[in-house]
């Protein structure tokens, strides 16, 4: 879910319920992960900071994609 519907630059937050396994999942792809907002604020345990730049690929930016939404299945696997 992201957090800030204002229009960003580069970087947007992002809720997250499961990023330990966004950031495995980004591993496994070979892809940086995005950014644990808690080591900073640890009020925000379920925020990561992701970053995009024309720098990206499609291939890159839609391996992202997969890596959160396998996060996303399996935090919803878990949840039963």
């Amino acid at each position: 879910k992201i957090l800030n519907k204002k229009p960003t630059y580069n970087e947007f937050i992002v809720k997250c319920p499961n990023i330990n396994g966004l950031i495995r999942e980004c591993k496994k792809l070979n892809i940086l992960p995005p950014l644990q907002v808690s080591t900073y604020y640890p009020e925000l345990s379920d925020v990561v900071l992701v970053c995009v730049t024309e720098l990206n690929s499609n291939i890159s930016i839609e391996k992202f994609i997969k890596a959160a939404k396998l996060a996303i299945k399996v935090d919803e696997e878990g949840s039963n």
